[in-house]
């Protein structure tokens, strides 16, 4: 009723209702007095409506603006983070852009770096709730000012661009640097590998060490099981439908390990066919390590997940990625099988250390292909958790685990990369020697 006598009292319906009482008065029906004191009460309502209708009008358009404020602040909070009494500094030591470029294990660096540069010096802001502390990660090995406001810093982020500079490269930084600053070596590859791009990698000193190893300061897993959240809630399922080939092996590094690993795939082929996909066989995938390569293995009952190293612990995205994520049983090696014990989902890998031989290894895969109860056993461990991947790529976040390693109270002690237990994680000393041609014959798997 409001709104339509709000409607009826507007401009035309006013001189209407004043040409009407103006009727009424020369019909007889009002005195002029009357007349007068109706015409009096008409201007003062018009007047009284009027009022309250702006002011109404006003409010909603203070509600609008203040809405709107609301709304643009809630954003600003969520694109700058929040302010504490706590701001540190991280620099990743590397002389070019070049690793974040080319790297797939940096692409989560290189977007926040390139949506980020600030006076030509690559860098970004993080939040860490967490620690209630603001992070700034940069990256340079000759911005002075970056580098002495730097309570922390990251070697080895790009450790083959600074083959045979290394030494001369710490000791450079050594005189920029505050002398309470915290470093930090960053193991992702192999002891083998690193030692193979620079030998000079196994005499860094550093005080804290991020790496997959579990003994390493900051630990970050390629990949870990976690008991609980099942994957899957229904018991009995068969794994093997649909599943039309047996083994499967994708590499694209042929040669360049640092055990006779081709080597040991042609002996298997003696005894078990197997599909050899990209640079090492005959059958390809393009574009290579893509989600549509990684889901056409989901066809396959195995695949061969050998890494380039015998290194405990190192347990590449060729187990997690490939094979947890695809439905495909893994046949494993690199470290020993204790190592993959810690990690892995229980009974969910076939560890070649465990047969003698190559032949004894695919009698035991032909057999599994036979039995669908055996096979279907090794994925039980969806009825009891689930599991997680970590890396690739390099979490931004990873860094804010650095903030408690980077107090100048906490006692800092630094020691040599040789010298940790990261490094000394492999079956032989790490000597950067490729595994040589023919060396199949005097080589046995590490159990």
């Amino acid at each position: 009723m409001r709104g339509k006598f709000r409607h009826f009292i507007g401009f035309k319906q006013s001189v209407k209702m004043v040409l009407l009482l103006t009727k009424l008065r020369r019909s007889g029906w009002f005195s002029l007095p009357a007349f007068l004191a109706a015409i009096f009460v008409l201007g003062l309502l018009l007047t009284f409506l009027h009022n309250r209708n702006y002011n109404r009008a006003q409010l909603d358009v203070n509600e609008v603006k203040k809405s709107e404020l609301q709304r643009g602040s809630r954003r600003d909070n969520i694109n700058e983070p929040p302010t504490w009494n706590c701001t540190k500094q991280v620099t990743l030591l590397t002389p070019s852009m070049g690793p974040f470029k080319a790297w797939r294990e940096y692409k989560l660096l290189q977007h926040m770096f390139t949506s980020n540069i600030k006076n030509d010096v690559p860098s970004f802001e993080l939040s860490c709730p967490v620690q209630r502390c603001n992070l700034t990660i940069g990256a340079t090995l000759s911005d002075k000012r970056l580098l002495g406001n730097s309570n922390g810093v990251v070697i080895n982020i790009a450790p083959n661009l600074l083959k045979n500079k290394l030494d001369a490269t710490i000791k450079k930084l050594s005189n920029i640097l505050c002398n309470d600053v915290t470093w930090f070596f960053l193991g992702m590859e192999s002891p083998q590998m690193f030692t193979y791009w620079d030998a000079q990698i196994a005499n860094i000193q550093y005080h804290n060490e991020i790496a997959y190893h579990s003994q390493s300061s900051l630990s970050i897993p390629y990949g870990y099981f976690v008991a609980s959240k099942p994957m899957d809630n229904v018991p009995g399922k068969d794994w093997t439908k649909d599943k039309t080939h047996l083994i499967a092996w994708m590499a694209s590094n042929c040669e360049n390990t640092f055990w006779p690993r081709s080597e040991f795939v042609y002996d298997l082929l003696n005894y078990i066919p197997v599909d050899m996909y990209g640079k090492c066989g005959n059958l390809s995938c393009l574009p290579p390590m893509s989600p549509e390569c990684n889901n056409m293995l989901s066809k396959y009952k195995f695949y061969l997940a050998l890494e380039n190293t015998e290194c405990d612990e190192y347990i590449t995205e060729k187990f997690w990625e490939k094979c947890m994520k695809h439905n495909v049983v893994p046949v494993v090696y690199g470290g020993r099988r204790a190592a993959y014990e810690k990690l892995a989902p229980p009974n969910s890998f076939i560890h070649v250390g465990d047969f003698a031989t190559a032949e004894e290894l695919a009698q035991y895969l032909l057999a599994l292909d036979r039995d669908d109860q055996k096979y279907n056993e090794f994925f039980q461990w969806r009825l009891q958790g689930h599991v997680q991947t970590n890396y690739p790529p390099l979490n931004p976040d990873v860094f804010c685990e650095m903030i408690p390693l980077l107090s100048s109270e906490t006692p800092k002690t630094k020691q040599k990369v040789s010298e940790s237990k990261y490094f000394n994680s492999c079956r032989d000393k790490p000597t950067g020697l490729f595994a040589k041609s023919g060396s199949y014959s005097n080589w046995s798997s590490w159990k």
